[in-house]
């Protein structure tokens, strides 16, 4: 279908705009975000070295403040 047939279509489509779904769609990205952090901390977390320690703690801190925003969110919602 030509382009200009595709978005005469597009716009004549009812479109409905859902802020509520657009919320719950960033809390899953958030706690996705969140969940792969803590994968990769405990992940650095077993190497040895003094620096990966760092780093894994970082990473945990990271996703505990994104799962922290993603709650409040959800508390709002």
């Amino acid at each position: 279908m030509p382009i200009k047939e595709e978005k005469a279509k597009l716009q004549e489509a009812d479109y409905e705009y859902d802020p509520l779904s657009e919320i719950y769609d960033i809390q899953q990205h958030l706690s996705d975000a969140g969940n792969k952090l803590k994968e990769v901390a405990n992940f650095v977390g077993g190497e040895v070295s003094d620096s990966a320690q760092r780093r894994a703690t970082q990473f945990e801190n990271l996703s505990r403040q994104i799962l922290k925003i993603n709650t409040i969110i959800e508390s709002h919602v």
